[in-house]
């Protein structure tokens, strides 16, 4: 038997796709890059302590099968300054706590590809 299925011109078309929720570690530092699958989700920001070692993680819902983008994450400690351009190109993720409530970093991560970024600011 041959399933046939017709779409309409216009009508949406959903594959079903796999999703996960994925933890990737953050490195304490004012801008990263990260891996991310297109159209990731961040979920939350936490504080991991292994072995007496603080880490900042973050934990996203992704697809197995969208493609690859790099994003930029962006780290603020209280009273630091930073650019205007954050307010409208990222998105703050969370506040996380650590080492032993000496130190805050805000976090905040790219709303669009980093190729599609960097193209716009160079307009």
């Amino acid at each position: 038997m041959v399933l046939q299925i017709r779409v309409l011109p216009g009508a949406p078309f959903y594959i079903k796709e796999s999703m996960k929720i994925l933890k990737y570690k953050l490195a304490v530092t004012d801008v990263q890059s990260i891996t991310l699958r297109k159209g990731a989700r961040p979920l939350s920001l936490a504080n991991q302590t292994l072995s007496g070692n603080d880490s900042v993680v973050l934990y996203v819902i992704e697809s197995d099968v969208a493609e690859k983008e790099i994003r930029t994450v962006r780290m603020f400690g209280t009273g630091h300054e930073f650019d205007a351009f954050v307010i409208d190109d990222y998105t703050f993720l969370g506040t996380v706590i650590v080492d032993n409530g000496k130190l805050m970093w805000h976090v905040f991560i790219s709303n669009v590809e980093e190729k599609r970024r960097a193209r716009r600011v160079q307009v």
